[in-house]
Formats: C-alpha cells, sequence, structure tokens
C-alpha cells in the first residue's frame, strides 16, 4: 500500500511540473510575440471579473483586413481597470493572427506567482514522496516489524 502512495504522489509532481512546462512555454511565446509580431490597435469589447486580483478582457483587433476576436485573455486587476472600448497596443502572428498578446496579458504571464506556484507544487509533491520513499522501512514494512532474534 505504501507503492501505492509514493506512485500517487509521483503521478501528482509530475502533473503539476508539466502544467508548470507549459506555463513556461505560454511565457516564452508571449514574450516572442512581443518582440517579433506585428503591431495593431485593439479594442476592449468585453470584461469579466473572476476573483480579487483577476479580471478576465476580450478584444478585438485587424489583422490584415481581417477582424480577429481574442476571447477571455487573463489579465491583472490593474489593467483590470480599463473600461470596456479602450484601445489597447496588440501584437500578433501574422502567420496565425489569433496567436496574440497584449501588455497586460504578458505582464500577467510574467508575475512572479503566476511562474512560482505551479513549479513549487511540484516540487513540494516531489520532496513528499521522496520522503516517503526514504521512510518506507521505518514503518509498515515486514522487516522493520521484526523482533531481533536472540542469539
Amino acid at each position: 500500500m505504501r507503492w501505492a502512495g509514493i506512485v500517487t504522489v509521483l503521478l501528482l509532481a509530475a502533473f503539476f511540473a508539466l502544467l508548470a512546462l507549459g506555463h513556461t512555454v505560454q511565457v516564452h511565446d508571449g514574450r516572442d510575440l512581443w518582440a517579433h509580431g506585428k503591431v495593431a490597435e485593439g479594442t476592449i469589447t468585453e470584461q469579466f471579473s473572476r476573483k480579487r486580483n483577476c479580471c478576465e478582457y476580450t478584444y478585438t483587433f485587424d489583422a490584415g483586413g481581417r477582424v480577429v476576436t481574442a476571447e477571455r485573455r487573463s489579465i491583472t486587476s490593474a489593467a483590470g481597470s480599463l473600461p470596456v472600448g479602450s484601445k489597447v497596443v496588440v501584437r500578433y502572428d501574422s502567420a496565425d493572427p489569433g496567436s496574440s498578446v497584449t501588455a497586460a496579458e504578458l505582464e500577467t504571464l510574467e508575475n512572479w506567482g503566476n511562474r512560482a506556484l505551479l513549479p513549487g507544487i511540484a516540487l513540494a509533491l516531489l520532496g513528499w514522496a521522496a520522503h516517503l520513499f526514504a521512510t518506507r522501512h521505518r514503518k509498515g514494512h515486514p522487516e522493520s516489524n521484526r523482533p531481533a532474534s536472540p542469539t
């Protein structure tokens, strides 16, 4: 039964590590778009409040004659104070205009809390699994509960 617990904790650690890796790829893609993407002027069309410190917005922009809508993009609450109809700078990939980013989105992706939370959980779970593995001989192992032989 102890092995099942260790494997479960390791699987959870791997899950959170994969989520952290996915977030790192999002940050890299956002930075790349911001550095090399085409520039367009976007207009905020909707805003949604999710939590106290995070919001979402939807914006549209013209990508070479085609109107593109970026829906429910996560932003910090500071950027969430922009009213509907506000103009924002959008950087997008000319080959794939659906791939776009604004400064508020990039700021949210690069937030230290967003960057540290998932790797921190993965490392904590990995440490827990290592602890369970290291202590497996002390508790519940048949050899550790056997009394010493009187010789």
